[in-house]
């Protein structure tokens, strides 16, 4: 079967006001014709009641613009509208029925204040289709080609590149699409969702149209880090070179406290300040002066705190101005950092006492689980949908990625510094061990709906339709998993006074797969 492509060189087509034309501000200028454009939408010879159907064209005769365009042979004239022919059309032709445009493209390019676009034959056309502004026109399928009576034959819209097969965005007047089908583009990247149509702060009519969307894809799963490196932190600064304090280079607040000097006879205290204290004497105190190491030894550091738990996705996403966003997890809360031991005191004069060990970094938490995409045949914002004899499909979504473990705190160094002179100082104490990252949340599932709307709810066959798990126009595939929880990070020491392991994360919210809903 032969393709046609909407545009040469794009997937989309954007139709905003026309070219030239300025709006209508009041009835006057329309009454007597002096303003160069009607608001697209705006009624005229009896009105039109479709909106974005007319354009700035006077209303033929024997034309009902509200009426079903089956059944108004009258309104399918060159004066109103611009023809489409895939097969037999050029776009360097007038768009005419006798000499109709080869492209959507085309047509849309050359309405000249006319507000609908005929379409004779299946296509396929390829692309995607936008309408944005005043110039928003409506589009009708179910014509054949040459004589341009009414067979309802659906002429098929197909997207590319994953993006939307139509999109409506800030029409003026109520846009219709009639007897076509509309495929959305395939999605390839993780966690992308496929949309059939999108309507956002506009009116749209789907009369006897088709609307499939593709399957959504599978999250992106957070990637469990390697091992912290350094495994240890580095020892204390001997007495014998000054005993001063010791920075850990790689979290450099945990600092071991420098070793007792003449005037300076105490240990400084280790740093970081860790509630609660573990073990329960690690206070990272420094040693006191005074003639003996009964109270001179610096006091090891306390254990840094384990990681927090990542949040699991909460919900399966939000929709707004923009689209569809699936919810992520969060990442894992770092370990906490272990304090540096105390510094050891000077015993007599002229001895220096080591410093403490600076304590062990807090490993990184887990990574986050992302959305699965989702399969939705239609989104609404804050936009008016109308549904008349139409069918809507969607297909499977994706799972949602998973957290990824915690990571592993930093050990502590394996010695104490030792003092200048065991005589004269006394040693300082050794750092505390990092607590473990805790693990990342997972990712929400995707959703497999017809419509998801926010705003004012769809009406199906003339009835509003707030939720709804199923429908009899609508088909679903089966909603995403929810992506699992990641699990804290191990103890980064095992040996009594064992460390802290970081927190699991939780799981994702589960998919939906709901003919209707609401979005969140």
């Amino acid at each position: 079967m032969t393709k046609y492509a909407w545009t040469a060189s794009t997937a989309a087509l954007v139709v905003g006001t026309f070219s030239g034309l300025g709006a209508c501000s009041s009835d006057t200028c329309i009454d007597n014709d002096t303003c160069s454009s009607r608001p697209e939408g705006g009624a005229e010879a009896g009105g039109d009641a479709d909106g974005g159907d007319g354009g700035d064209v006077d209303v033929p005769p024997g034309c009902d613009p509200s009426a079903d365009v089956k059944d108004a042979a009258a309104c399918v004239v060159d004066s109103y509208g611009v023809f489409v022919d895939g097969a037999g059309g050029s776009d360097a032709n007038a768009g005419t029925k006798s000499s109709p445009k080869e492209t959507v493209a085309g047509a849309l390019s050359a309405l000249g204040g006319r507000g609908r676009v005929y379409v004779c034959g299946a296509g396929p056309y390829e692309g995607g289709l936008k309408l944005a502004g005043g110039g928003a026109a409506s589009v009708y399928g179910g014509f054949v080609c040459g004589s341009w009576s009414y067979d309802g034959t659906k002429a098929e819209l197909k997207a590319s590149g994953g993006g939307y097969g139509v999109e409506v965005t800030g029409a003026s007047g109520v846009v219709v699409l009639s007897d076509v089908s509309v495929e959305a583009g395939a999605v390839t990247s993780s966690g992308a969702s496929s949309v059939g149509v999108f309507v956002s702060g506009s009116s749209l009519t789907l009369r006897r149209v088709e609307v499939r969307a593709g399957k959504g894809t599978e999250g992106v799963s957070g990637v469990e880090l390697a091992a912290f490196m350094p495994e240890r932190a580095p020892d204390g600064t001997p007495g014998a070179d000054g005993g001063g304090a010791k920075v850990n280079p790689s979290c450099t607040t945990s600092v071991g406290g420098a070793g007792g000097k003449d005037g300076t006879p105490n240990g400084a205290g280790g740093q970081v300040a860790v509630s609660p204290v573990f073990p329960t004497d690690a206070t990272g105190a420094g040693g006191t002066g005074g003639g003996t190491c009964a109270a001179g030894l610096g006091t090891d550091g306390s254990y840094g705190v384990a990681g927090g738990a990542g949040a699991g996705a909460p919900n399966v996403g939000a929709l707004d101005a923009t689209g569809w966003k699936g919810s992520d997890g969060t990442v894992g809360g770092a370990g906490g950092d272990g304090q540096g031991g105390g510094g050891g005191a000077q015993r007599n004069a002229g001895g220096v006492g080591g410093s403490g060990g600076a304590g062990g970094c807090g490993g990184a938490g887990g990574a986050k689980g992302t959305s699965g995409g989702s399969s939705i045949a239609v989104l609404s914002f804050e936009s008016t949908l109308v549904l008349e004899g139409s069918r809507l499909f969607a297909q499977d979504a994706g799972r949602g990625g998973n957290g990824a473990k915690g990571q592993k705190g930093q050990l502590n160094q394996l010695n104490t510094a030792s003092p200048n002179s065991a005589a004269n100082a006394c040693s300082g104490g050794i750092g505390g061990v990092g607590g473990s990252g805790g693990g990342g949340g997972g990712g929400a599932g995707g959703v497999s709906a017809g419509i998801v709307y926010k705003g004012a709810a769809p009406r199906i066959d003339g009835a509003p339709v707030t939720a709804s798990d199923t429908h009899a126009s609508v088909t679903l595939g089966d909603p995403g998993l929810p992506g699992g929880k990641g699990l804290g990070g191990d103890a980064a020491q095992t040996t009594a006074p064992a460390s802290r392991a970081g927190l699991d994360g939780t799981d994702g919210a589960a998919g939906v797969a709901k003919a209707v809903m609401s979005a969140p």
